[in-house]
Formats: structure tokens, sequence, C-alpha cells
């Protein structure tokens, strides 16, 4: 059950080298992710070389784009023959520098077969650059290289390569991580690959509140228990213990765990569960 969020109230539809490729001014949930790069990609290549190509569009009817003359190391999925493409970026998405493009994983969605997809110097563009500069994953450390392509190499085994890498000290991989486990249909496995989150204080805020919401969102009783660790933790963030407290009244045997709470002995804890149980409806 993939959830999809898109992250801004206004969304603009831009049209893109007059392709009818459609390309948000923001970027769905998760776009940062190799949960989302990896599911959207036609084609996957390791970059070693990328040289800025030019500017066009601009105008009312096409905006501002960059391309990058990119050479190919690796391919890990699809196929691109002579070792180099054009490729496009939206300006409002780009690169601070072209040292973004090399060395990186770029995850890249196929232009349309037009006359139109040529830039402005008459070379073919043949792909964009999913969610910007999101879509290039710096891969100098090879352990970020050897995990990314084990979640390549078996999409299925997701939950177990989850569970591998949520706790990571690199922040790409725990963020893929988490929202890997997000989008998984709910199950045991799932909710203990969360519950190594919610046990951990490596974790960032933001991606512990994913955790919360995955937790909250798996309607299983076994999310009770890393729900109450999470909001008994006192050094974890007030708002994600908040968050914690708030999810436990729609988790089955939770509201059982937040009456408890309203005697702990932890005075934030304490409040925060007597008034949740407060405003629950009689």
């Amino acid at each position: 059950m993939l959830r999809t969020i898109v992250c801004t109230a206004i969304t603009i539809s831009m049209i893109i080298l007059g392709t009818g490729y459609s390309w948000p001014d923001d970027v769905p949930f998760g776009a940062d992710s190799l949960a989302y790069l990896a599911d959207e990609a036609d084609l996957i290549v390791l970059a070693t070389q990328a040289r800025p190509a030019g500017f066009s569009g601009g105008d009312h009817t096409q905006p501002l784009y960059v391309t990058y003359d990119v050479q190919i190391g690796e391919t890990l999925r699809g196929s691109a023959s002579g070792g180099q493409i054009r490729v496009a970026v939206p300006e409002s998405l780009d690169f601070r520098s072209v040292a973004d493009v090399e060395s990186s994983i770029l995850f890249l969605s196929a232009l349309t077969a037009e006359p139109s997809r040529a830039d402005q110097s008459g070379t073919l563009v043949s792909h964009v650059l999913l969610g910007g500069h999101y879509g290039a994953v710096a891969v100098q450390d090879t352990e970020r290289l050897k995990a990314i392509k084990e979640y390549l190499g078996d999409p299925s085994s997701a939950v177990n390569w989850a569970r591998t890498h949520i706790v990571s000290a690199d922040e790409f991989l725990q963020r893929s991580a988490v929202i890997s486990l997000y989008n998984q249909n709910p199950s045991q496995a799932v909710v203990d690959a969360l519950a190594l989150a919610a046990n951990s204080t490596q974790i960032s805020v933001e991606n512990t509140q994913i955790v919360v919401r995955a937790l909250e969102a798996s309607q299983l009783e076994a999310a009770v228990e890393p729900l109450r660790a999470l909001a008994s933790n006192p050094h974890q963030p007030e708002a994600v213990r908040r968050s914690a407290v708030e999810a436990l009244v729609s988790v089955p045997g939770g509201l059982q765990e937040l009456e408890s709470m309203t005697d702990a002995e932890d005075l934030f804890l304490r409040e925060l569960a007597q008034s949740v149980t407060a405003n629950l409806p009689r």
C-alpha cells in the first residue's frame, strides 16, 4: 500500500523541452529516498564525469532548464548507448555545482522521442533527472554504493534491507530505510523493523516522526510497544513524544497503554497522557 503525499500545498506543472513531461515545482514525499527513486527510474547510471551543456527555455511555454553531458561509468538499470547521455534538470531544482553530478548514481526518467527534445545546440536530451538534485546520489562512500546496489538487485527484500540500514549513520540510507518501511503493507516484520528506530537515538527527528506515523498507520497491536518506548524516552524531543502518545489513541491496545501513562512518574509524559485522554470522546 503505497502512501503518496505531496509536500506542498501548491504544485505548479512545468513543461520541459516541449515533450509533455510534467515537472512539479516541488517534489513528492520521499523523493529524497531510494524507495521513490528506484521505483520511478527508467535508467540508473553511475556518472564518472559531467559538464554543463547549457540552458534553454525560460519563456511562458518552457521553463528554464539546465542540461549536462554525463559520462557513464556503470549502468545499474536500463541501457544507454555510447557511454554518454545529455540530462535535463529544471533550473529550480538544479545542483549547487557540477561536482554534485560526478561520482554519483543518477536516477533518470526517459523523455519521449519527439524532435522538440533537442536543446538549443541541437543535441538530443534523452533523460530528465528524477526529483532534480535529489536524483543524483553521491557514492564516494563505497558502503553507500554497495547498499544501493543491494537494494536495486532485490527490491522484494526491501523490508530486510531497511532493517539493516534504518539506524545507519548515513543520512541517505537511513532516510531510504524509513521511507521504504513507511510504504510497505503493514506486517509484523515491518513493525519489528520500525521498532529498531524507536529504540535508537541515532534517527533524525524528521525520520522518527515518519516512524511514528507508520506505526500508527499499521493498525497492529504490535505497534503499541515501540510507540510506548518513544513516548517514554526522555531523550526524545518533546514533539516526537507527543506524536507517539497521540498515535496510541488509534492503535489497537493503545488506549490501555495511554491510560497507564496518566500515572507515570515522568511529569511531561503524565501531563501529556492526561491531556490526551481528557479530550477523548466519551
